[in-house]
């Protein structure tokens, strides 16, 4: 894992692709993984760095690609009611818009994709 940090500047991908037959692997709380930050261990799921995306197998094929340009892409934020409740914090709603369009930024300008915001605060989380 070092290694490939070193070589794409600290920004890798994990892809899991866990076999059908293989239901024991399947049961598995694979997000919360940890890898090494700094010497100490964080999660991989919240990991801005090592994005983790768990795979199954499907019996179909794997659909074309989206042909259709711009590719229209919905952002949610959202901020519960309830937060305090469970002692979290709020999102920086506005923070969390910038990051995304930033992101996506050459996407934009080259006219590959449009986002469009949907910001939700009055919803509890159950």
């Amino acid at each position: 894992m070092i290694y490939a940090e070193n070589q794409t500047g600290r920004r890798c991908r994990v892809r899991l692709w866990i076999d059908n037959d293989a239901a024991e692997l399947h049961a598995l709380v694979w997000e919360q993984l940890h890898h090494r930050v700094q010497e100490a261990a964080q999660p991989m799921a919240i990991s801005t760095d090592l994005p983790l995306s768990r795979y199954i197998g499907l019996e179909q094929r794997e659909p074309p690609p989206v042909a259709v340009r711009p590719i229209r892409m919905l952002l949610a934020v959202s901020n519960p009611s309830n937060l305090d409740d469970y002692n979290l914090p709020a999102a920086n709603v506005g923070d969390e818009i910038s990051a995304v369009l930033e992101a996506m930024r050459d996407l934009r300008q080259s006219g590959q994709i449009e986002v469009s915001n949907l910001i939700t605060r009055s919803m509890d989380i159950p």
